[in-house]
């Protein structure tokens, strides 16, 4: 068996979600004669596990004397979310934070938001600065700006320091505002820093975060909507490409790089408003929300919430930024690539559930509105 260290700190949900991956492919593929350290106090260092007999290594951090031990002992090394160099690195798993950043623009563009803000990392982690790039060129191919509020390098040791600066930033931005927050720690932040200064959120502020850790978010009020990544697939497969390494005794001429992306943005509390704060839009979403599988046009819609159609898809224009029709298109749409993703449901199956006439009236849907597909898109 292939003698392997993984060394993940468990603290990060991604993490978690690769290790689960990992431990995937070791169930049912191949067993490992391994050592798993997740930073735990009772675990031994990795420079006391690391020895001439490791063949592999999947790590988070590697430290001056941790890659000593790798180049010493020729380690086959794969590294995780990690800025590092060593001619024994035969692979690295990165994010596609550029689109991530995207992911939340386009979710917030959709409500109608016309003022929009990115709140940076604490630590200015190298991944944040990308999710915000992906963030603000979305946001600029639409003609809209973007304020960046750079955190405070030391506010590691003052996050009361640091959040009473963010929440004086918070209070002087134009309302409503759609804010993007590095990841979920961050969001967290920004719901604090909004209590501080009577910012309602959802209403004055809208937030996502990312990473998609479902403690922090729910158990946030309100719950936190959040960028879900692929990470578990991720985990499987730099696993299967480390055993392949190990096996064949063949290592690539330079490292391998996989790369994780937004999988889908899970919707909460924090981000249910539209930008002119009119209840019948999101009313009206509740309702076509239940209402998917069924024939919908805007004057069962108007009927079923006993208003005027004229007032109707006017309001709704007015608060959305689109239009009626466009909107069921796209929920049908986000619905279908849920369903592609989580399920094996024929396409047929799900062009029923999503109320397209058939498959072909889904294609034709997802071209014109799906710009980012699920891995299945091939299918379509």
């Amino acid at each position: 068996m292939p003698k392997v260290v993984v060394s993940l700190s468990s603290t990060y949900i991604t993490n978690r979600q690769i290790l689960s991956g990992i431990l995937k492919f070791i169930k049912l593929n191949s067993p490992w004669d391994g050592a798993f350290i997740t930073g735990r106090a009772d675990e031994p260092s990795i420079e006391t596990i690391l020895t001439e007999k490791t063949q592999g290594f999947i790590t988070d951090e590697l430290s001056p004397q941790t890659k000593e031990l790798v180049d010493k002992f020729g380690i086959a090394t794969v590294t995780v979310l990690l800025d590092a160099d060593s001619p024994n690195i035969v692979g690295k798993l990165l994010g596609d934070s550029v689109t991530a950043g995207k992911l939340a623009a386009e979710h917030f563009m959709k409500s109608g938001f016309k003022h929009f803000a990115y709140v940076e990392d604490l630590a200015r982690m190298y991944w944040s600065i990308p999710r915000y790039e992906g963030f603000r060129e979305a946001l600029e191919a639409a003609g809209f700006e973007c304020s960046f509020y750079r955190s405070l390098k030391a506010t590691a040791d003052h996050p009361k320091d640091d959040r009473s600066r963010l929440a004086r930033w918070l209070e002087a931005l134009p309302k409503p505002c759609a804010i993007f927050a590095a990841n979920d720690v961050r969001a967290r932040y920004v719901l604090e820093a909004c209590r501080m200064k009577n910012i309602t959120v959802p209403g004055q502020v809208a937030l996502v975060g990312a990473d998609n850790d479902e403690v922090l978010c729910e158990t946030a009020m309100p719950a936190i909507t959040s960028i879900e990544w692929n990470t578990v697939d991720y985990g499987y497969r730099i696993a299967e490409f480390l055993d392949r390494v190990i096996r064949k005794g063949q290592r690539p001429e330079k490292p391998v790089v996989f790369t994780y992306s937004g999988h889908r943005l899970v919707v909460r509390a924090s981000s249910l408003m539209n930008a002119t704060g009119d209840p019948l839009v999101e009313e009206c979403r509740e309702y076509l929300a239940s209402s998917l599988d069924k024939k919908l046009t805007t004057d069962s819609i108007a009927t079923a919430m006993n208003i005027s159609r004229r007032t109707l898809e006017r309001r709704f224009c007015l608060g959305a930024g689109h239009s009626l029709r466009t909107e069921i298109q796209m929920m049908r749409v986000s619905l279908a690539k849920q369903l592609l993703a989580e399920t094996d449901l024929r396409l047929e199956d799900i062009a029923f559930k999503c109320g397209f006439y058939d498959v072909s009236h889904m294609r034709q849907t997802f071209a014109r509105f799906g710009s980012h597909l699920s891995a299945k898109k091939q299918h379509l």
